[in-house]
């Protein structure tokens, strides 16, 4: 059984042979730079490690060593507008570019891991600003054949080809913390109706038009496609279940309908951190086949209970393992025994890709990295 297959069944509530494994299929399930780098060492190679984006040092995985690692999935990079022909440049104490939204984003040169969001172009904007936003090119050809061409690269090799990151946007409430700051937005959410609900309009529709040129160009499209909005914080929802209802799930149920209906075989992944079990069965209502990541360690966020009451509604991608504290933190044993207990809950009966929390951070030891691929190899075994 090849890799597309395994997944195919898996995300259709059957058991493969194995639990598919997922690490750096998309900048959401992925790996950072630094870890990745460490995990090639430890494993006798010396390959440069390239980035599929910079801000978040998410690594861009190289093909052989993940087939080797027993991957099921390979992701196209990039897919966005974040990490498409960017310049860095830099001043006395920063890194710093400005992406293709207008997004001013810097890294300081002393002590800096990460790149900080330190300018919005739609900071204080009114509709008039909004409407005249130089927004990137949804019909950009140039990028949409790059992925394109990947896409066909993953599928000869026999491996589920996903979408390294969104189509046009990265989700609609985290483009407008991007542009315009994450106080502000939240502000405007709750006193701005007008324009919020302006704002999510041109979006979905540069987002339409984006999946129109994708597929028009496509002689094979994704096997998975990733949205991504971070509705959640450890403690339970960023915003109201009326407020998502408002302003973001009509959007996001046309736009799902849309690549359904242009690319049926075609699963949609919807990836939102924290805790966000309340909001789950209007995520479902969009048209979503896949949730991730499954952070159990937020408030609200059973593993036995979103298996219980979600798993035969939408296949669930993630929640292998904590990335927050025993896969950097623990020893080998407890990676281990916490990879056997997410076995336990979520393998039954299918519907289930093993990946971590989320992305693996800088400084996790790769000897808890591969006690957690040998585990998955050794006990995810459905036959």
């Amino acid at each position: 059984m090849n890799s597309r297959e395994r997944i195919g069944l898996a995300l259709s509530h059957n058991e493969p042979d194995r639990i598919p494994f997922d690490m750096g299929g998309s900048l959401i399930s992925g790996i950072t730079g630094p870890a990745y780098e460490e995990l090639l060492r430890f494993n006798g190679r010396s390959d440069d490690v390239v980035l599929a984006d910079i801000a978040y040092l998410t690594a861009n995985p190289i093909d052989d060593f993940q087939i080797e690692l027993g991957v099921d999935v390979l992701g196209a990079y990039p897919t966005g507008f974040t990490g498409f022909d960017l310049v860095v440049q830099e001043d006395d104490k920063n890194y710093f570019y400005v992406d293709a939204w207008g997004t001013r984003l810097s890294k300081p040169k002393v002590g800096g891991i990460y790149y900080d969001f330190t300018g919005f172009p739609l900071k204080d904007a009114d509709l008039d600003m909004l409407n005249n936003h130089p927004f990137p090119n949804p019909k950009d050809e140039k990028m949409i054949r790059f992925t394109l061409d990947r896409l066909m690269e993953i599928i000869k090799k026999e491996k589920c080809a996903m979408m390294g990151s969104t189509g046009y946007c990265p989700g609609f409430l985290q483009t407008m913390e991007f542009t315009m700051g994450f106080d502000e937005i939240f502000y405007r959410l709750g006193s701005d109706e007008d324009f919020v609900l302006r704002y999510v309009e041109i979006l979905a529709q540069k987002d339409m038009e984006y999946w129109e040129t994708f597929f028009d160009l496509a002689e094979q499209p994704a096997d998975v496609i990733v949205y991504a909005d971070d509705f959640g914080t450890q403690e339970g929802l960023l915003i109201s279940q009326a407020m998502f209802r408002e302003y973001f799930k009509p959007s996001y149920t046309r736009i799902f309908s849309y690549i359904h209906k242009r690319a049926p075989e075609t699963k949609i992944l919807f990836h939102s951190c924290g805790g966000v079990y309340k909001l789950i069965p209007d995520l479902i209502e969009t048209g979503i086949d896949i949730l991730n990541p499954l952070q159990f360690v937020c408030k609200g966020m059973n593993l036995k209970e979103i298996k219980r009451t979600f798993g035969n509604d939408v296949a669930l991608w993630g929640g292998g393992i904590d990335t927050q504290g025993v896969l950097p933190f623990g020893s080998v044993q407890e990676v281990r025994d916490s990879v056997k207990s997410t076995i336990d809950i979520l393998a039954p009966g299918g519907g289930f890709v093993f990946n971590t929390v989320h992305t693996i951070q800088p400084g996790v030891p790769p000897e808890n990295i591969m006690a957690m691929i040998e585990t998955l190899m050794e006990y995810g075994k459905y036959r």
